[in-house]
């Protein structure tokens, strides 16, 4: 939710400067459930920076990274094209942010074949890692249009696309599987339809018509500070957004994924987390029941093998 609001283009920030374990409603993460996330900056910038994946328990940040960077955040909404237009009084739109995302990129590529003699620049060298294809693209789009831009651009610059967002992108299931892209539904909402993707063009059918049509589906879901009821806010219980996908088509099996294994593999840490299997990072939650009744709560939470909860 915190953006860097000086300039649109600031690849250089990096959410790893900027969680706070020691916030009195941090440890609630673990509490629910919640064993690692993928933190990265906002979505208002045009280039928004680096993401860190963390585990949840602890109190020293960078001993509790998993995987930094994790991803790139970049955005091609309205509200971002709105944003910036509003703060420099110079129209902007779809075509203009891609353009400005577009030159960018056309410079990192060039300052990449510049080999070790070229002189060092922390902003070209933060945007190398998604150009490598070493993490993803985090584009954000939600209507038809910014989400086939999205997918432009990663096809031409080799980007591993995952669209975040994506309030209309059940309309594009086949072009998404083509781009074989990823998706991670919702925004920072208040409410539980936001978070799962709400406004104009949205459907409650979403991700059962993409995951049937081959797309790996996620959820976002905001830092957990409270426990809330499946009509509110959802806090940090992702497990929620599974249950309702699962109300509304998705199969059993598939919602949980939802929640698990497909945000692993979208950001490259499904070798060690999302699962468990021999080898893997030892991170599992035992429920006091279903994991969709939304009653339910975990009695026991293991991170890294170590018990981080108990309730008797």
């Amino acid at each position: 939710q915190n953006d860097e609001l000086t300039e649109p283009i600031v690849p250089e920030m990096n959410a790893l400067y900027a969680v706070d374990p020691w916030f009195p409603s941090y440890r609630v993460n673990t509490t629910v459930g919640v064993t690692a996330i993928n933190v990265t900056p906002g979505t208002l910038n045009l280039i928004g920076g680096n993401g860190v994946v963390v585990k949840t328990p602890g109190l020293d940040f960078e001993e509790m990274v998993t995987r930094e960077p994790s991803s790139m955040v970049m955005s091609l909404t309205s509200g971002t094209t709105r944003y910036w237009a509003g703060t420099s009084g110079i129209p902007v739109t779809l075509e203009s942010a891609s353009a400005m995302i577009r030159d960018e990129l056309d410079e990192v590529v060039e300052y990449s074949r510049g080999g070790p003699a070229r002189e060092y620049d922390q902003r070209h060298e933060a945007i190398l890692p998604v150009l490598r294809r070493e993490v993803p693209a985090l584009i954000h789009a939600d209507r038809v249009a910014e989400i086939r831009e999205a997918i432009s651009i990663a096809r031409d610059y080799g980007l591993r696309l995952v669209i975040t967002g994506a309030v209309e992108a059940h309309k594009l299931a086949d072009e998404i599987v083509a781009a074989d892209a990823g998706v991670i539904l919702g925004n920072s909402g208040s409410f539980a339809s936001d978070i799962r993707g709400g406004g104009d063009g949205w459907s409650s059918k979403s991700p059962a018509i993409l995951s049937q049509a081959g797309v790996k589906v996620a959820f976002f879901g905001p830092g957990a500070s409270r426990r809330a009821s499946p009509i509110g806010r959802l806090g940090g219980e992702p497990i929620l957004n599974s249950a309702w996908a699962f109300r509304n088509g998705v199969p059993e099996i598939e919602a949980l994924r939802m929640a698990t294994m497909n945000p692993a593999e979208l950001l490259d840490i499904g070798n060690r987390v999302g699962s468990i299997e021999v080898g893997k990072d030892a991170d599992f939650v035992v429920l006091e029941g279903h994991p969709f009744d939304y009653r339910v709560v975990p009695s026991h939470v293991f991170v890294d093998g170590r018990l981080e909860v108990e309730r008797r």
